[in-house]
């Protein structure tokens, strides 16, 4: 009588993935082989790695990985990965010296310019919440809206998010017209790139201090609590400014990449 097959199926979710790894050497111990194996997100890693007979690599890198998790300044999670004694083969390396460079310079430019896309809808829901704010808001038996300051604070708030806005899209739009994800070697491309990120990244850090500070303000003391949706998009605007490089730090890149080389 022939032996039936045996098949094992591994779900997804990273603590049972790495059980996962448990129980397949359990089960070889057991001398228990299965002849299919299939999983979901981490389990199709898992089981990739024993289908190629990889199981023990993969278990000596998982023991060198912690992670220790951080509460971010707008109440997010954020997490600090480290990796100890893990050896990795040499064509496991990608690239390195000046091409490896311009490629890391490259992904962070992107995601400069992806938090500033995030930034324009906190911005404009800050900005929106505020006009309809100040148009229920009364002092003095008007709305607070008809105040003279009080417009010239929103005009200030709306001229700076118009320029963030025209200038991230811009930007956006020149470096995927260039293709510059593919340009990572051409050094006038790259130069170009970094100059309209950090621009756009200065742009758009003035607009949430402008924007975020004008919006808490103009609700009071309300603007800064956790039932105000406003007080929560402040924090993150303030994150968003602090985030793949300050405002001064982009200014200073800026500096840089204008600078005349030296002879």
């Amino acid at each position: 009588m022939s032996r039936p097959r045996l098949g094992i199926a591994l779900g997804s979710g990273s603590a049972r993935g790495w059980a996962h790894i448990g129980v397949l050497r359990a089960l070889h111990g057991a001398g228990i082989e299965p002849d299919i194996i299939c999983g979901t997100s981490v389990g199709a890693f898992v089981g990739a790695a024993y289908a190629a007979g990889k199981l023990e690599e993969l278990e000596a890198w998982v023991s060198g990985l912690s992670r220790r998790d951080l509460r971010a300044l707008d109440g997010g999670w954020a997490s600090e990965v480290q990796l100890d004694h893990i050896a990795l083969p040499a064509e496991a390396v990608l690239q390195t010296g000046p091409a490896a460079d311009a490629t890391i310079t490259a992904a962070l430019d992107a995601g400069a310019l992806g938090v500033c896309a995030e930034a324009l809808g906190v911005l404009e829901r800050m900005l929106a919440d505020t006009l309809a704010h100040v148009r229920e808001r009364r002092q003095f038996g008007v709305p607070i809206a008809s105040f003279q300051a009080l417009q010239h604070r929103l005009a200030d708030m709306h001229i700076a998010f118009e320029q963030a806005e025209a200038l991230t899209w811009a930007v956006a739009d020149a470096c995927h017209d260039a293709g510059d994800a593919q340009n990572g070697g051409n050094r006038d491309a790259a130069r170009s790139r970094a100059l309209a990120v950090s621009a756009a990244k200065v742009t758009i850090g003035a607009a949430c201090r402008t924007v975020g500070q004008g919006a808490v303000q103009l609700h009071g003391a309300m603007g800064v609590t956790e039932e105000l949706p406003v007080g929560r998009f402040f924090r993150r605007a303030t994150q968003i400014e602090l985030m793949f490089g300050s405002s001064g730090q982009h200014l200073r890149r800026i500096d840089r990449l204008q600078a005349p080389e030296k002879s």
